[in-house]
């Protein structure tokens, strides 16, 4: 830059609605599959809360969802980063123990983590748990084991069944009572419209 050059403003024009290009389907799938996730995030933070813990969200999807949407096709090492990071921090305040949860919800209760996806997690969350919701349970899995296994069908165990998890004094009708919840939202009902949502959206969207 020349001494005294001042550089030019760049104007940035902002709009909504109408006003805004084409939404692509996959802009669309995108945000009804955070939606879907949130569901089930929202159920392990409210079980623990309800017995006490205390719960705070967590990552740039939750503190800052805007400047998410932005980075979220970077794939530089800084953006990568700091996208992958555990949905919460679940604090129990007897202990003042802390633990970060990520919460992942799969129809058919199977489970495998990616070395690109989760390589973060070793260098940074290493004790984080991974929390699977299903249909039928709620399971619960510290990263390390998971990472050993690479991945899971945990309709196959009963091993990692969040009430037989020793970390968390929780009751079993707690658990059991959040399980029955999560069939409000997850069953086949829902499943048959998810379809016909994103079968609708492909169709109309291209």
């Amino acid at each position: 830059m020349e001494p005294n050059q001042v550089n030019e403003a760049i104007t940035e024009y902002i709009t909504t609605g109408k006003d805004r290009p084409n939404i692509t389907p996959d802009e669309y799938m995108f945000s009804i599959e955070k939606t879907k996730g949130r569901i089930a995030e929202s159920l392990i933070q409210e079980l623990f809360t309800v017995e006490g813990y205390e719960v705070t969200k967590f990552g740039l999807e939750n503190l800052y969802p805007g400047f998410y949407k932005k980075i979220r096709n970077n794939k530089d090492e800084a953006s990568t980063s700091i996208r992958k990071s555990p949905d919460l921090v679940i604090l129990n305040p007897i202990n003042n123990e802390m633990y970060y949860a990520e919460v992942k919800y799969r129809t058919n209760g199977k489970f495998g983590i990616g070395k690109s996806n989760f390589k973060h997690y070793e260098q940074r969350f290493p004790d984080c748990l991974i929390f699977l919701v299903s249909p039928t349970n709620i399971n619960c899995i510290p990263f390390c084991e998971l990472k050993e296994k690479k991945s899971i069908d945990f309709n196959r165990t009963d091993e990692f069944l969040l009430r037989n998890n020793e970390l968390f004094d929780l009751r079993d009708e707690s658990i059991e009572n959040f399980e029955r919840f999560a069939t409000m939202f997850f069953n086949e009902e829902f499943f048959s419209k998810y379809s016909e949502i994103r079968d609708f959206i492909k169709k109309t969207t291209q």
